[in-house]
């Protein structure tokens, strides 16, 4: 190109931006720019926007999917998310959210969802006076699965309309927050021919993002042997604004809920947070109930509920979590670094670690050996060590 054919180009591409900027200024006689091209003003002087959030700091507003281990508790932790959403909580739990919503729980098994709100009902609203039935009735709508193909929900946003709540501020203002609507599970609400397939995957969560336009919790099974990820297309998690994990130490049974990526599990958000993960506590209520020959007999329901963890305080619990795991493996006759190693199923050097800081706390010792000997010490634990295991 000589320079006058590049002087000309340059003229004609400057003359065409002019046109496209007056088409976006409302200019009728410039041409209409295309939807890539249609620019968005940039202000400073703007007031800065905080991103919505169903529970502050913890779930987004958006398209989350929440998986985890096996037999974990997804659908209980689910009704938990359902009751802080609606404010079904105490008004000094540390995440009642600062926006009230409804909540639609669409699940498989809608009967142990409520089973699950009537345990939590009795225990932390009638019982402390917050809550009660008549404000679940009001609060959470219950729908049984039916699997449908996400391109056939057109219409379904102008039924959603009449179920926002508004929220009021001190100042006056006003927020009309949308229901939050929850799909438990993925698979038995949303019709796929193939669940791997990423393409399918991808434009199911555009759908439901077309005409389901509220916040949405998708509840999705993991994949054989609890990979730390959700079942099917990596799409799933990939297209989704916020993945949660939920997971459960096989032995000590502490359910974690993962907000944040570690090396273990694949856990996403689009926001920054202090909170990097909730501790799920649990207990069971005793109800009498009828069996199919119309006799009572009880019927025991267990319910969650979940607390924050603040960045560094996971991995402080964890690690106290792992000396009790080492210590135990000890007592059952883990005598060595490489023992402790193989009996935890974990890296040789946080094994060697792990001893270390046990030997250091007085937790383990070492047993002294025959001089010449070319065995290590092996590991003994103490009385100190016992007490903490007993503890």
């Amino acid at each position: 190109m000589t320079p006058r054919e590049a002087w000309r180009s340059a003229e004609a591409a400057e003359r065409a931006l002019a046109s496209i900027e007056k088409g976006n200024g409302g200019d009728h006689d410039a041409i209409e720019p295309h939807p890539w091209l249609r620019f968005l003003a940039f202000d400073d002087s703007a007031t800065l926007r905080a991103p919505e959030f169903v529970l502050d700091d913890v779930m987004a507003a958006g398209q989350v999917v929440l998986t985890g281990d096996r037999g974990a508790g997804k659908s209980t932790l689910g009704a938990s998310f359902a009751m802080l959403a609606a404010h079904l909580c105490a008004r000094d739990h540390p995440l009642r959210p600062t926006l009230r919503r409804n909540v639609i729980y669409i699940a498989e098994d809608p009967a142990q969802v409520q089973w699950i709100i009537r345990a939590k009902l009795r225990r932390e609203g009638e019982a402390r006076g917050g809550f009660y039935a008549a404000d679940v009735r009001e609060r959470i709508k219950f729908v049984r699965a039916v699997a449908l193909h996400a391109d056939t929900l057109d219409g379904i946003a102008a039924q959603l309309d009449p179920l926002r709540v508004t929220n009021h501020a001190q100042s006056g203002a006003t927020f009309d927050a949308m229901p939050l609507v929850i799909l438990d599970t993925r698979s038995a609400c949303v019709a796929v021919a193939d669940e791997n397939d990423n393409a399918e995957a991808s434009a199911a969560l555009q759908y439901l993002r077309r005409f389901v336009p509220v916040p949405t919790m998708l509840i999705s099974h993991p994949p054989k042997g609890n990979k730390g990820t959700t079942r099917g297309a990596g799409a799933w998690e990939a297209d989704a604004h916020q993945v949660i994990y939920l997971s459960l130490d096989p032995e000590t049974r502490v359910r974690t809920v993962h907000l944040a990526a570690d090396r273990d599990r694949e856990a996403k958000r689009r926001f920054e947070s202090a909170i990097d993960s909730l501790l799920v506590s649990s207990d069971v209520v005793t109800f009498e109930a009828l069996d199919p020959l119309g006799q009572t007999v009880e019927t025991r329901v267990r319910y969650c509920d979940v607390t924050p963890e603040r960045s560094g305080e996971k991995d402080a619990r964890q690690t106290d979590e792992q000396i009790t795991r080492t210590l135990r493996a000890v007592q059952q006759g883990a005598l060595s670094a490489s023992a402790v190693q193989e009996a935890l199923g974990i890296k040789r050097q946080k094994a060697q670690e792990l001893v270390r800081l046990c030997v250091e706390s007085g937790w383990l010792e070492r047993v002294a050996v025959p001089s010449g000997s070319r065995k290590a010490e092996p590991l003994k634990l103490t009385l100190s060590g016992a007490r903490r295991l007993a503890a």
